[in-house]
């Protein structure tokens, strides 16, 4: 018996206008994608990390602007001659897109309070 025999010689196959339809499901998943240690460990890093102005490889290769791309970050200001890493230097970092970092950082008040807030990055 050849590989393109039909399985059922008696009846012919079906019409490709009667056949049923490829099952097309829409990706789902209830896992999520980054770990909240992971969202904690980006948030806290953003939050803690300065860079002097000088050393700045973002500045010098025009990847990010000198400041924080977020209004209203509520974090103490910084020495003279230091800055705080942007959102695209973070998303380089990290190898997480900077609009999931912004996200983070709208809601960080809720992540950082989280269920296990006290196992965050020191």
């Amino acid at each position: 018996m050849s590989d393109n025999a039909i399985s059922n010689p008696s009846q012919p196959p079906k019409p490709v206008r009667k056949r049923d339809g490829p099952r097309i499901r829409p990706y789902s998943t209830t896992r999520p994608r980054h770990s909240n240690t992971k969202k904690r460990e980006v948030l806290v890093w953003l939050a803690n990390t300065k860079i002097p102005l000088r050393e700045s490889i973002a500045v010098a290769f025009k990847l990010a602007k000198p400041s924080r791309e977020l209004p209203a970050d509520d974090l103490e200001p910084l020495e003279p001659g230091f800055r705080r890493p942007s959102l695209a230097e973070a998303a380089a970092f990290f190898k997480i897109p900077s609009s999931t970092i912004s996200g983070w950082w709208t809601k960080r008040d809720k992540i950082l309070a989280g269920k296990w807030a006290c196992q965050c990055v020191k």
